[in-house]
């Protein structure tokens, strides 16, 4: 059985680099980051459906549509925490220059406070409004903001490095996590809201 996947494994391996020649790309790279990412997205996708699943049996159609807009508004107002930055440490990282994460690291910290006021901003809205709920969720989204998304830019560190497998395990479990918190969190809501 272990020869027989070592070489099925040696066949794969030499017909992709036999096709490197009209691709003009390292397939055998492409072949392993891709299996991995590809991985990555399936499980998001699970998880998405999943969180969508537990939504419509455990929410009202009102407490769906306030989770709408609280994830549209706090997208909105994470605009000033400079996205594309794991992108651009990418191809630093990739020629040796690992101080390129630090820096990258730093630049999105320091513009993600100015998500943060807007998160606090928008809290203090609710809170004068006597939505206590959202007050709470926007505050302490705005106090978590700066380090939770900048610590987003590992991805473009490990990418990189064309460490794949770290880059997607540790995505999965940001993934996973984040799902079970949701669901967690609304059946508990709706629960108190039903008290």
């Amino acid at each position: 059985m272990a020869s027989l996947l070592a070489r099925t494994k040696q066949q794969l391996y030499t017909l992709l680099r036999k096709t490197e020649k009209y691709t003009k790309t390292d397939m055998v790279y492409l072949a392993k980051g891709g299996i991995w990412m590809t991985l990555g997205q399936f499980i998001s996708t699970l998880s998405s459906l999943l969180l969508a699943l537990a939504f419509a049996n455990f929410l009202s159609k009102e407490v769906f549509g306030e989770y709408k807009y609280i994830l549209s508004t706090i997208g909105l107002l994470g605009i000033f925490s400079l996205s594309g930055m794991s992108a651009a440490i990418i191809p630093a990282v990739a020629q040796g220059n690992d101080t390129a994460f630090l820096e990258g690291y730093k630049q999105k910290f320091r513009w993600s406070l100015l998500g943060t006021g807007a998160f606090l901003v928008t809290a203090s809205y609710y809170f004068f409004n006597e939505n206590y709920v959202f007050t709470a969720i926007y505050a302490f989204t705005g106090i978590i903001f700066p380090l939770w998304d900048s610590a987003q830019i590992y991805d473009g560190y490990l990418t990189g490095k064309s460490d794949f497998k770290t880059s997607t395990t540790l995505f999965i479990i940001q993934s996973i996590t984040t799902t079970s918190l949701l669901i967690l969190v609304s059946v508990v809501l709706e629960t108190i809201r039903q008290l």
